[in-house]
């Protein structure tokens, strides 16, 4: 649920921003509300970074799910906040590399970005052209916004309970095959209608990415493991929109588009079936004496790298 609190800032961004956006543009030009929101984002970011604190002892409180009277953890260097123990292996960002489930996260979040980048930046043109007034598609995305905000708390609450595999295959599966209903919308209330179907399926399918690369691979490099991965979205949100626009510059239609949007998402749940978690290097060599009499009973200890 945590995650899902923290990424639904994005959704209260977008719903926020979009009618803003809008306004602005009428109201003066699309050059002066560019200044105008860069001044604003500028001011707002500042004052997170000088509000944001790498460790919560440094306010008063403990991190989540650490009781009163543990042993804290010493702190890291200037480049990062305190290393914490994680319940399972700690990966290095080299050994992750080389797993096929750092990959399949990369792909994933490669083709379900793809698949939500195309309506994140089309769908205002598309609905315009479909007869809604400019303010009334910039709606459309602002409902989006707010439906997300929604879904990455519900679908945070669900990995919790459920585990983060369940509640993103529930949702990238949600915001691919709502792209169907996008095909041949021309009425308003099918555009908003799939603002908060989509919408919601969107917002979900964010957090639990973060989960993912926690429980494979452990905090000690989280940052750099998942910022790996991100790099890879980011990719796939600038693929989205560009070959989006690419396909309707050659067909004339967004129809294209959509269908590459549903192929993108019902991919990613299909790959996100797969998924299950790496096995440590260590994991795989032989333990000391003392290590194998620890060992949990009916766990293999024995086996060598191939």
């Amino acid at each position: 649920m945590a995650m899902g609190i923290v990424n639904s800032g994005t959704g209260a961004g977008s719903s926020l921003f979009t009618p803003l956006t809008s306004y602005l543009i009428v109201a003066f030009s699309w050059q002066d509300a560019y200044i105008i929101m860069a001044v604003m984002v500028w001011i707002f970011l500042t004052a997170g970074v000088l509000l944001l604190r790498d460790d919560p002892r440094d306010m008063g409180y403990l991190p989540y799910g650490e009781e009163e009277g543990q042993p804290q953890p010493a702190k890291a260097g200037k480049a990062g906040g305190p290393k914490r123990p994680s319940k399972g292996p700690e990966w290095e960002l080299r050994d992750a590399i080389r797993t096929l489930q750092f990959w399949e996260l990369g792909i994933l979040h490669f083709c379900c970005c793809m698949c939500h980048a195309i309506p994140l930046v089309h769908i205002v043109p598309y609905a315009i052209r479909s007869g809604l007034a400019p303010t009334t598609a910039a709606s459309v995305l602002a409902t989006i916004g707010v439906v997300s905000f929604v879904g990455r708390i519900s679908l945070g609450v669900l990995a919790d309970r459920w585990g983060p595999k369940q509640a993103y295959v529930l949702a990238v599966f949600a915001q691919g095959l709502m792209m169907i209903w996008l095909l041949g919308a021309s009425h308003p209330v099918i555009f908003f209608l799939f603002a908060i179907c989509w919408g919601f399926g969107y917002g979900g399918a964010m957090p639990p990415y973060a989960l993912f690369v926690k429980d494979y691979y452990g905090m000690k490099s989280f940052g750099a493991i998942y910022g790996g991965i991100m790099v890879l979205a980011s990719l796939g949100m600038a693929a989205g929109g560009y070959f989006a626009g690419l396909l309707f510059d050659l067909s004339g239609s967004y129809q294209p588009a959509w269908i590459l949007s549903l192929v993108a998402g019902v991919v990613t749940g299909f790959v996100a079936l797969d998924l299950a978690p790496p096995l440590h290097p260590r994991q795989l060599l032989p333990l000391e004496p003392k290590e194998q009499a620890n060992a949990p009973a009916g766990v293999s200890v024995s086996s060598s790298p191939a």
